[in-house]
């Protein structure tokens, strides 16, 4: 996740007017990450607490809700004026490179769906498919008894 930003900051890098393009692609990174947030903190989450099918439900349906807040929160942020207001007011980002990150915070809108339920899925399989294999892996590899 870490690799992204520098493999496109190289990209952005090489468009016309760079300097506006990699300002732009800075607040787009720092709005996504800020949307995203708490649907990425659902892995480890979720990894440690589903263990049978009643806690994987729980943990199911407070997904679906943190996908309808993020969903929410991302759309009201990328499709009305409340993006000036974050954006050019609180950040205190200059209109030149407000109005080119703007496109790119709108097409994110559909990737809050999809990673929330990535981490969901990821989750329920490291924590409640996998976890013995897991930790027996892990004790392996260390040199200890699995648990």
């Amino acid at each position: 996740m870490t690799a992204e930003l520098s493999v496109f900051s190289a990209i952005v890098a090489r468009m016309p007017d760079p300097t506006v393009q990699l300002a732009a692609w800075g607040v787009v990174f720092a709005v996504s990450t800020l949307v995203q947030a708490p649907s990425t903190s659902l892995l480890p989450a979720a990894t440690a607490l589903a263990r049978d099918r009643a806690s994987f439900a729980a943990l199911a349906r407070y997904g679906a809700a943190i996908l309808a807040a993020l969903t929410l929160a991302h759309g009201l942020v990328a499709l009305t004026p409340l993006y000036d207001v974050l954006v050019r007011g609180v950040m205190g980002v200059p209109e030149e490179v407000a109005g080119a990150a703007w496109g790119a915070v709108t097409g994110l809108y559909v990737g809050v769906v999809g990673l929330t339920v990535a981490m969901l899925a990821q989750a329920a399989w490291l924590g409640y498919r996998a976890s013995g294999l897991l930790r027996r892996a892990a004790a392996a590899a260390v040199g200890g008894a699995a648990p």
